[in-house]
């Protein structure tokens, strides 16, 4: 990543580009701006430099740093970034940034959410960053009113609350290591019918007990009359 070989590595990154389905829009950044968009051809102007506090984290610290939501001044659309330090003799001289599409990280995890339930992913800021279900509508938008008081309460737990489409759900959260959360909603309907049938048998069960307990009653009541 020397100033003499940034052409080529330009070029490669964009070879590179079409095979990884997951990257946006790499680039290369220094202390000073943005060196190389893989987007823009090499030598052409190039945008200021996104204001994401990852770049200075990863400046600072030297390790890899994760963004929440933002909008990609090239695309216009909300987008997550990942900065990794460059590093020279133990300083970091560049961070090679790349923003990952917005639908990868929900197409990864519709694969392991159950079509009938809803998932999201959430950044520090609670806005989405994945979701499992309509995922372009609400990446870069905060969850329900309920959910997002919730979260804000405590770094997990279990509540009832309501999808974005309006399905009554119980929605278990947790957050991560890196400040990000992970919602999962499950719908409400099957539990509930499942309650409603095991207090029906409960309530006749109780009635049949209270019949035999009266008829009992009146038996022993009857004999007692007998003798008194």
């Amino acid at each position: 990543l020397d100033p003499p070989s940034l052409a080529a590595f330009h070029e490669r990154v964009r070879i590179l580009l079409d095979e990884h389905d997951s990257w946006a829009n790499p680039a290369v950044v220094a202390r000073h701006g943005t060196v190389m968009i893989a987007s823009v051809p090499f030598g052409a102007p190039l945008p200021p430099t996104a204001d994401l506090p990852i770049i200075r984290d990863a400046f600072t610290t030297l390790q890899p740093a994760i963004s929440d939501s933002y909008v990609s001044s090239t695309r216009r659309i909300p987008s997550v970034a990942v900065a990794v330090p460059v590093l020279r003799e133990g300083h970091a001289r560049y961070l090679l940034v790349v923003a990952l599409r917005p639908e990868y990280l929900s197409d990864a995890l519709m694969k392991v959410v159950p079509e009938e339930g809803v998932a999201g992913v959430f950044d520090r800021k609670l806005r989405f960053v994945a979701r499992a279900r309509d995922p372009l509508a609400w990446i870069g938008r905060p969850p329900g009113e309920k959910l997002m008081r919730a979260m804000q309460g405590g770094r997990e737990g279990v509540i009832r609350s309501t999808t974005r489409e309006g399905e009554p759900t119980f929605t278990s959260w947790t957050y991560l290591s890196n400040g990000w959360s992970v919602g999962v909603a499950t719908p409400s309907a099957p539990l509930d019918a499942a309650l409603t049938s095991y207090l029906a048998t409960l309530s006749g069960l109780w009635l049949a007990m209270l019949g035999v307990g009266l008829m009992l009653a009146r038996v022993l009541w009857a004999r007692l009359g007998r003798n008194l």
